[in-house]
């Protein structure tokens, strides 16, 4: 008798455990990608109340709201800062390239075409319409996968590991360039990120863009992975293209573009950051929606895609 009830208690005990660690993985879910997003809408709140351009002039720069940190919180974020930059350093330094990875780059033929929307009662922050003339340049057919970033850096940041196909993502501007430094010193290439007139005439298809909303279509459905049909990151490629063959332009992961603005009071500067990510809004999917971002900040909606100059000796 006072063997099954051991039994009965052990299974009781079994079953209690079970049930919070289903409990648990269930939070994970609900609340990960929510606190993402709270963290991600209070730091644009902070800096992109104003729609800040990175190349305004001085007087408008003025304009740009400031944040005020006590000085031990402004010697906090720079000492983290350092830290973080040393480690990534010391990590690709030690790191031994197997592979190098494939990077499908495709050509952009250069051209003008209108930036910003004016006319959309929800552009919100895209800034102004104007002229761009681009030039011809390369970008990545995809955003760059864990799988390539493993390859280099020899560590996986992304906070949504799903796989070698998957976007890295949990990576700050700062991240991105020293993997693409690395990149370059093994293939004598000269990567880059795009700056954001590049990156939304690529995202709007160029020359033969057909005016869609979203990187290659009104359907927001057929070409992104946002807040409405997923609650991760999503595998590279796996949404219809652009145009010009380009995947995942609008949501999945935002992209870091080169623009850079600041610092502000606590010695932190801006980057540029395009195409939404799979926690966001429709809105913020949209070809021509822009923000901006601490350049050393890192979040799992956080990665970035390649560039190239067409005129460089060692382009494709």
């Amino acid at each position: 008798m006072n063997k099954k009830k051991v039994i009965s208690a052990a299974l009781i005990a079994i079953t209690i455990v079970l049930l919070s660690i289903c409990t648990k993985q269930k939070e994970l879910e609900s609340v990960v990608a929510p606190a993402y997003e709270q963290t991600e809408r209070d730091s644009m709140s902070v800096v992109e109340e104003k729609g800040h351009e990175p190349e305004q002039d001085a007087e408008q720069d003025d304009e740009q709201p400031e944040i005020f940190l006590t000085p031990v919180e402004e010697q906090t974020v720079r000492d983290s800062f350092v830290v973080a930059v040393e480690e990534q350093n010391q990590q690709a330094e030690e790191h031994i390239i197997v592979e190098i990875p494939n990077i499908e780059m495709v050509y952009v033929e250069g051209g003008t075409f209108t930036r910003g929307s004016s006319d959309d009662p929800d552009y919100l922050r895209s800034g102004y319409e104007r002229q761009v003339t681009v030039d011809g340049f390369y970008i990545g057919r995809y955003v760059v996968t864990q799988s390539q970033w493993v390859s280099i850096m020899g560590n996986n940041p992304s906070r949504f590991s799903g796989g070698g196909s998957y976007p890295v993502d949990n990576v700050s501007c700062i991240d991105a360039l020293i993997f693409i430094d690395k990149l370059n010193e093994v293939t004598g290439k000269n990567f880059r990120l795009p700056n954001e007139d590049e990156w939304e005439f690529a995202a709007r298809g160029g020359v033969h863009s057909q005016n869609y909303r979203y990187s290659g279509s009104n359907d927001i459905n057929d070409v992104a992975w946002y807040d409405y049909n997923s609650r991760t990151p999503q595998p590279v490629g796996s949404k219809a293209p652009n145009e010009l063959g380009i995947y995942d332009m609008s949501g999945n992961v935002w992209e870091w573009c080169s623009n850079r603005s600041g610092p502000d009071q606590a010695g932190r500067f801006f980057r540029v950051k395009r195409g939404g990510d799979w926690n966001n809004w429709e809105v913020n999917c949209r070809v021509y929606m822009r923000r901006v971002g601490f350049e050393s900040r890192r979040l799992p909606g956080y990665g970035f895609r390649l560039a190239h100059s067409d005129d460089d000796e060692n382009s494709f």
